[in-house]
This record gives C-alpha cells, sequence and structure tokens, in this order.
C-alpha cells in the first residue's frame, strides 16, 4: 500500500498498516475521543462520519472493562509495610 504525502511516498506491508491502527484505535485516548465527540475527523482535521450509539457504547464498554482489570491489579498487588 503506497500513501503519498506532497512528495514524500511511503510504502506499507498491509499487516504492518493494520497493526498499526489497530494499536491506536484501541487506546484509550481514542475510546475516550470516541465516547466524547459525535463526529470523526480525518487526517486533514475535517469531520467525515458520524460516531453512531452503538460505537460510543462499544467505546464505553472497552473502557469500563480496563479500568476493572485495572482496580482488580492494583487491590492484589501486595502492600509495601
Amino acid at each position: 500500500m503506497n500513501l503519498i504525502f506532497g512528495l514524500l511516498t511511503i510504502t506499507f506491508q498491509k499487516n504492518a498498516l493494520s497493526g498499526a491502527l489497530r494499536y491506536y484505535t484501541s487506546g484509550n485516548s481514542y475510546l475516550q475521543a470516541t465516547i466524547n465527540n459525535s463526529q470523526r475527523i480525518n487526517l486533514q482535521g475535517e469531520e467525515v462520519e458520524e460516531i453512531s450509539a452503538e460505537q460510543k457504547e462499544y467505546a464505553q464498554m472497552l473502557l469500563n472493562k480496563r479500568n476493572e482489570a485495572y482496580q482488580q491489579s492494583s487491590n492484589e498487588s501486595p502492600q509495601s509495610a
């Protein structure tokens, strides 16, 4: 896959680009932005697509699961005296 930015051409393998996008879109910041905003924004900063209620609910569910897992691991860690 080729992406062209001005005069610079960057070639990515499909799985590398897919992995990078998955990493970015699974991050807490991205999920929180999905919950708090009504539109998706492209690389040029333009609003391009409405974020559905289902997408917001899914992002909230993922964050809740992460927070619960973090709380459990914090409670289970040994306390230093």
